[in-house]
């Protein structure tokens, strides 16, 4: 059941790529912008679904990437 699952998110990551670059994002952006947004899922659903512990080092590096998301798109 769980490579169902990735198989459907993973085709949705991909199928988001290819609107973003219609939408006329950069290439460099798009990738990084991303990429930290999935990061900061993946912490989020371990920690909601899968009971993980979030430290302070990843809450830390969640609010690091927000604001390099921000810095991006000035």
């Amino acid at each position: 059941m769980d490579i169902c699952y990735f198989s459907i998110c993973s085709s949705g990551f991909e199928v988001g790529y290819v609107f973003v670059y219609r939408a006329g994002w950069q290439v460099s952006n798009a990738t990084v912008v991303a990429n930290i947004g999935l990061a900061c899922v993946l912490i989020v659903v371990g920690y909601l679904l899968y009971k993980e512990n979030v430290s302070i080092r990843q809450i830390l590096g969640i609010i690091v990437c927000m604001i390099g998301l921000i810095l991006i798109n000035l």
